[in-house]
């Protein structure tokens, strides 16, 4: 009697165990086919047209500068090398992006050390949203519920978020103003479209 209950116990459980497995494989196969990437297309300046995508670097060699293009999920992240032995500066007020709505958002002044390189990621992601005001935490463990006590938490800044969205087909320019010592400045200037799949 208990060896018949053992066996069709057993034989439960397997069946279980193979619809959670089956479960599991087919959300898998799910995720990993079904998702969708994007990838971006240099358009201007058009020597230097070509497509980004997300397994490797696409590189741009636009004297005294090395630009690396890459598609990270669903953004654009450029990094600008400086390879160079004396610092070059992006000057801010002179440098801008112009989203595909035509909304120009000015870039920040930032210097480029010899060998270094900086990040731009379009769009930018969102600042960290932070809760305003007292909040309470809730902690459930074996040992029953507790409860943090209420304290003020830092605010965000309250002020707008400067990312923007960037459609499928959609284009945006960029102008990077830089200045290397004493020299006159120099613009380099990039068109670049989204591509949805």
């Amino acid at each position: 009697m208990q060896l018949t209950i053992a066996r069709e116990d057993f034989a439960c459980a397997r069946w279980i165990f193979a619809s959670i497995f089956a479960g599991i494989s087919l959300t898998l196969l799910g995720v990993t086919t079904g998702c969708t990437s994007t990838t971006f297309d240099v358009i201007e300046p058009p020597q230097f047209a070509g497509h980004i995508a997300g397994d490797s670097d696409s590189v741009v060699e636009l004297n005294p500068l090395a630009y690396r293009f890459r598609a990270v999920e669903d953004h654009l992240v450029i990094r600008i090398y400086n390879p160079q032995v004396q610092p070059i500066s992006i000057l801010g007020p002179d440098s801008y992006v112009v989203d595909p709505q035509g909304q120009s958002h000015a870039l920040t002044s930032q210097a480029i050390p010899p060998g270094a390189f900086v990040k731009l990621i379009l769009p930018p992601l969102p600042p960290e949203q932070t809760p305003t005001g007292p909040y309470a935490s809730f902690q459930v463990s074996s040992g029953g519920v507790s409860m943090d006590k209420p304290l003020p938490r830092q605010g965000a800044g309250g002020g707008a978020s400067n990312t923007w969205p960037w459609p499928g087909n959609g284009i945006v320019k960029m102008s990077f103003r830089y200045r290397r010592g004493n020299a006159e400045p120099f613009t380099h200037s990039f068109s670049i479209r989204r591509n949805k799949s």
